[in-house]
């Protein structure tokens, strides 16, 4: 991306971060305990995790020179992209593929795919 796409003098980043609870209900986790204790844990968990990330984000901002923001947000992440690619009316989407198995991509699908079908800008998926 910042090769062969980025324009330093034109283009504002948007960091996004996107916490996905759902698959934490389908595995019987602590969001599905009747123990407010363990849920209130999870919720500082997820809490720490984020600001942890935000600030991960933020630093790979400085660290690189690009001017942007970070957004730090809950739900699902296909299109919750989508939302605020709409709202910050993106010129593009540059999203990354977890590398998932086939057999779990056909059942829950993926979020790589999900903002490929409904974006209205072009997308640049990057696998790792």
């Amino acid at each position: 991306y910042m090769e062969h796409v980025h324009r330093a003098d034109e283009d504002h980043a948007l960091l996004v971060n996107i916490a996905d609870h759902s698959h934490s209900l389908t595995h019987g986790s602590a969001w599905m305990s009747a123990d407010p204790k363990l849920v209130e844990h999870a919720i500082r968990e997820e809490e720490k995790k984020a600001k942890e990330m935000e600030k991960k984000l933020e630093g790979y901002l400085v660290e690189t020179g690009i001017e942007g923001q970070v957004i730090i947000t809950k739900g699902d992440p296909g299109p919750t992209l989508i939302k605020l690619a709409d709202e910050f009316n993106a010129a593009y989407i540059v999203t990354g593929t977890r590398g998932h198995g086939k057999i779990r991509r056909t059942i829950l699908g993926s979020v790589s795919d999900y903002v490929m079908h409904h974006s209205h800008v072009p997308v640049l998926i990057y696998r790792s």
